[in-house]
């Protein structure tokens, strides 16, 4: 089944990330916490790619792993940067060959210590091309990458809209956004890329974040393009010594975004692990979700 047709009126359905462990003992680790989130029945879990296809070898393993032990769809990730026309088809292949029928198309980090970077010959600059090249060249389905608040490297929101368009109209069919904090803004980006002609799903995604010291790694991340609400800053800053009171203020903050969403209609929920079921798990507890379709 392709992901568009996941995203029903009346089917909200929820999703998780995960990326691939450095070392088998980290993979076993993560398959472990993944059976802890079976129960919930993910419709689909992605599977990040690292950057210039760096964790290529393991983002498959991965896959695999998920597809027969966990018994659950996964959706690969694939980054343009650092990859040519070659490489791409030998990727969406492999996929193909798995049985699988989606793909989440992005452009990739640029290098680290690199400035004015410029691909070499026949490789592609941006998500567009190759959301249009796997289009082409595939029978793929494509979600691509969504930012409420803007990519760190867009100036202005609407300059990044019309990236997002530029990806829409090549060919993807859903949107699955960055991580935010505020719902507002998700909404408001909802109704920008709405007014652009943007008429495919755009599902938000939402990182519980349990910590002060998870909360500044992705602020760094992000490079500041995340706004975090006053009062979570300020209760992660007061309990940054007291690990369990700082979790569950972080969990309690999620599950009252996710509310929030749930009321609003939205379609689903893909909800950043960063491989561990603990706090994603909580969340799902406290939420009224229904039975889940699953892709393929």
């Amino acid at each position: 089944m392709k992901l568009g047709s996941l995203y029903q009126k009346g089917k909200l359905i929820y999703s998780y990330e995960v990326f691939p462990p450095k070392t088998d003992e980290g993979v076993d680790k993560l398959i472990n916490e993944l059976k802890k989130l079976e129960k919930f029945k993910p419709s689909f879990i992605s599977v990040t790619y690292g950057a210039g296809g760096s964790t290529q070898g393991r983002s498959i393993k991965l896959i695999k792993l998920i597809k027969d032990k966990i018994k659950s769809t996964p959706v690969p990730h694939f980054t343009c940067i650092g990859s040519d026309k070659e490489s791409i088809l030998s990727f969406t292949k492999v996929i193909e060959d798995l049985g699988l029928h989606n793909i989440l198309a992005l452009r990739g980090d640029i290098p680290k210590d690199t400035t004015n970077y410029h691909p070499k010959n026949n490789v592609f600059h941006y998500a567009d091309e190759l959301v249009a090249f796997i289009k082409e060249k595939t029978s793929l389905h494509i979600a691509v990458a969504g930012y409420p608040e803007k990519h760190p490297e867009a100036n202005t929101l609407e300059e990044d809209l019309e990236h997002l368009k530029q990806k829409v109209d090549a060919g993807a069919e859903v949107v699955i956004t960055q991580l935010f904090y505020e719902n507002k803004r998700y909404f408001e980006f909802i109704e920008k890329a709405k007014k652009i002609g943007i008429k495919i799903p755009i599902i938000p995604g939402i990182l519980p974040t349990t910590s002060k010291k998870q909360l500044d790694k992705i602020l760094e991340l992000c490079k500041g393009t995340v706004h975090v609400p006053k009062e979570l800053q300020e209760s992660f800053d007061k309990y940054k010594d007291q690990p369990e009171k700082a979790k569950n203020i972080g969990i309690d903050f999620a599950v009252k975004q996710v509310k929030e969403l749930i009321k609003a209609n939205v379609l689903g929920i893909h909800f950043y692990t960063l491989n561990q079921a603990e706090a994603v798990g909580k969340v799902i507890e406290a939420l009224p979700l229904p039975p889940n379709k699953k892709s393929s």
